[in-house]
């Protein structure tokens, strides 16, 4: 009995020891730590573009345009030919009067007092209106008088009536007509103006025909209650020089 207890105990203590062994053994063995990767996927997506075409449609407007017609802008032409001057229609009759003289006288066509007077070397040229001198002569006549050495480089008239006169209005044309028509009242002896020919009263005439004068200018105002005008115009260059010629005379023929 006790014989089989002993073995009994031996064969326990063999497994126990054995057991004890086999810990250490597995205590003693290193310990190895697997780490497993996480596996990524990527997974592919298929990224369809769908390309979308639109269509822009530029849409034309017809834009009409309404363009109102205005009248062109007239400027109605002054009938002045200076500023508050003389109407251009009085102007031209006044230049008239002296260029037709000019070219008769020129053209050998012109008869004083049944004698024709020789032609001129050159043509006498016309003269043309002077506004600066149109004021003078406009400011000389406004005095109402004839002042002394008024009539030097410059014409004068004075028109003495009983009515009453409402404008100067063709005053200055009437007065060009009797001073041009001085030649065939009194004559033209010479056409040196001489003291004689300045005596027969044709200084008027003589000044309108002085060859050298090229611009003329005048003006009227009525006076004495509207009842007298008194004309002037006023000349460059000056005439009526002492012992020179009016024009440069050709001499006469045979």
């Amino acid at each position: 009995m006790l014989r089989h207890f002993i073995v009994v105990f031996a064969l326990v203590a063999a497994a126990a020891a054995a057991e004890a062994i086999g810990e250490a053994a597995a205590a003693a063995k290193p310990t190895t730590t697997t780490t497993t990767k996480p596996t990524t996927t990527t997974k592919k997506v298929a990224t369809t573009t769908t390309a979308r075409r639109v269509t822009t449609t530029t849409k034309k407007f017809a834009t009409t345009t309404s363009v109102r017609r205005v009248p062109p802008t007239t400027t109605k032409p002054s009938p002045n030919m200076c500023s508050n001057g003389l109407l251009k229609t009085e102007i031209a009759s006044i230049l008239a009067l002296h260029n037709k003289l000019r070219t008769d006288i020129s053209e050998g066509k012109f008869v004083a007092k049944g004698k024709k007077m020789p032609a001129s070397k050159k043509k006498i040229a016309n003269l043309s209106w002077d506004c600066q001198l149109e004021k003078a002569a406009a400011a000389a006549a406004a005095g109402c008088k004839i002042a002394p050495n008024m009539s030097k480089g410059a014409n004068v008239y004075f028109h003495n009536g009983t009515s009453v006169l409402t404008t100067t209005s063709g005053q200055i044309a009437t007065a060009a007509g009797i001073w041009a028509g001085e030649f065939t009242k009194y004559g033209w002896p010479t056409v040196n103006y001489t003291s004689a020919v300045a005596k027969l009263g044709v200084s008027d005439a003589t000044q309108m025909a002085w060859a050298k004068t090229r611009k003329v200018g005048c003006g009227a105002a009525l006076c004495n209650s509207k009842k007298s005008a008194l004309v002037v115009c006023k000349y460059k260059v000056w005439g009526n020089k002492l012992n020179m010629n009016v024009y440069p005379a050709k001499p006469a023929s045979g």
